[in-house]
């Protein structure tokens, strides 16, 4: 899509540069030019800057004046200087119908939060005049941060030439618009400048995958299927025991070869089966709520998105799934929760009441772990303080809602040993728990190298209470662990 430049009669000044000389043109579009190939262009302001030219004009008039009074002829000859250079300035305009096609180029393919992604925006003279100084800025999500290149770039175009730049943004979890682009055209001796905005073509935002999307992390805790076995007799397929005939039981459980052997009825039982049992327990409270990096998310964010795709995954996989969140206040979330102990419940994620439950706690968890304020004071306080410790009481109220012989996946930046004591007392009671830890720590300071060594620690503590421990670096993806868990790497 495109249009003419529209001009806006707004009169607004330029860089500071004076209004002499500011041209202002009604907005126009035409029919035709929508189906036009490039990028819809509006004037913001023009201003012509003829003023910063009247001392030019002065010196000459000056020099020609006294050329005349002396009748010197070197003085007549020194005013055509001036003369001549005011007169090159007053040609040196834009042209009228600028032309500009911008496209914007995203390398978004499955995004999760902390991924680097790639943009590239291509700049094209679709018009028929010379664009000595053109100057772009892309219009980035205010929510991401750049970390390499420049979403800034100055070029000149000759009429049909392209050029292109890149650089590169992190991705946090949701769906982030770009802006439209800001240009600034300028003449050759920069007297007449023209400021406009563009809409880009091409990729209009940065959205990171579906957490539902991502394969592995159902793998995180033991494979199993969608149903697991029990220590009862009942409807299955694994034998379990042999037992009298009773009357009214099926023909197909009949152990016939028995009965031809021996002439007794014996009937078969099967080892019962019933759905797999989940609980995945997430920590988003405010320690975990730094980053290694000021540009990358918090390990919170980590933490909370990857919780959402494994409870995605095990829904997917037909488990009975359970969700416990710690650091997030029950008045923040939509919908009425209950809480055991510190964490919010939702007790089966796969029902309709418990579906909707867990979609609005991980919303509020989502922005909570995004917040830093809070984060960095109870960071600097848990240096200086030593471990946070949690009340035994709080750990049973959490503990005892857990189903029976469900398995627990703690998700956890593990920034002290409060997710370990929830493990711990699981571990007695055979809930099998595993451990997914983002690293929010980073070694650019004193204090994120000591946090790291402290973590460290826990987590050889942690390799010896839990059945698996997922350490995930900072410097990898969340979809880079889907893949190693997938391919049953660490």
């Amino acid at each position: 899509m495109s249009e003419a430049a529209e001009r806006s009669a707004d009169g607004t000044e330029a860089d500071g540069g004076e209004r002499a000389g500011a041209e202002t043109e009604p907005a126009t579009e035409s029919p035709d030019e929508e189906t036009a190939s490039h990028s819809t262009l509006t004037l913001r302001h023009r201003v012509g800057r003829a003023s910063r030219w009247s001392v030019w004009l002065l010196a000459g008039f000056f020099l020609l004046a006294l050329g005349l009074f002396y009748a010197d002829p070197a003085l007549v000859a020194a005013a055509t200087a001036p003369f001549a250079y005011v007169g090159y300035a007053a040609l040196s305009t834009l042209p009228s119908d600028l032309s500009v096609d911008v496209e914007r180029r995203v390398d978004d393919h499955r995004l999760t939060p902390g991924d680097p992604v790639e943009v590239t925006v291509s700049v094209t003279n679709t018009g028929d005049s010379v664009l000595p100084d053109l100057r772009i800025v892309d219009g980035v999500p205010e929510e991401l941060a750049v970390t390499d290149g420049s979403p800034r770039a100055s070029v000149a175009l000759r009429p049909g030439s392209t050029t292109e730049f890149s650089y590169t943004v992190v991705a946090k979890r949701g769906d982030f618009a770009f802006g439209d682009a800001r240009l600034l055209a300028r003449s050759l001796l920069g007297t007449d400048i023209a400021s406009l905005s563009a809409t880009v073509g091409g990729a209009d935002s940065v959205d990171c995958t579906d957490p539902a999307a991502l394969a592995g992390l159902d793998r995180a805790t033991r494979l199993r299927t969608g149903v697991t076995t029990s220590d009862q007799a009942g409807e299955g397929l694994e034998f379990h025991s042999t037992r009298e005939y009773r009357a009214g039981d099926a023909r197909n459980r009949v152990n016939w070869r028995q009965y031809a052997k021996s002439g007794d009825l014996v009937t078969t039982e099967f080892r019962q089966e019933r759905a797999a049992r989940e609980v995945v327990l997430l920590d988003v409270r405010p320690p975990t709520r730094r980053s290694a990096a000021p540009t990358h998310p918090t390990g919170a964010e980590y933490a909370a998105y990857a919780a959402e795709a494994a409870v995605e995954r095990y829904r997917a996989l037909g488990h009975r799934v359970s969700l416990a969140v710690l650091g997030v206040d029950g008045s923040h979330v939509d919908v009425s929760v209950r809480t055991a102990g510190d964490a919010i419940w939702v007790e089966n994620t796969a029902a309709e009441a418990g579906r909707r439950a867990a979609d609005a706690v991980f919303e509020a968890a989502a922005e909570t772990a995004a917040e830093r304020t809070a984060a960095d004071r109870a960071w600097r306080q848990s240096l200086i303080e030593g471990e946070s410790e949690v009340d035994d009481r709080t750990v049973s109220s959490l503990i005892a809602q857990f189903p029976e012989r469900a398995e627990l996946l703690v998700v956890s930046p593990l920034v002290d040993r409060v997710p370990l004591s929830y493990a711990e007392r699981a571990a007695v009671l055979g809930n099998g728990p595993t451990l997914l830890s983002p690293d929010p720590t980073g070694d650019g300071s004193a204090g994120g190298r000591l946090a790291g060594a402290r973590r460290r620690t826990r987590l050889r503590e942690a390799r010896g209470v839990c059945d698996r421990v997922i350490d995930w670096p900072a410097d990898r993806s969340l979809s880079a662990v889907a893949a190693a868990i997938e391919r049953g790497g660490r």
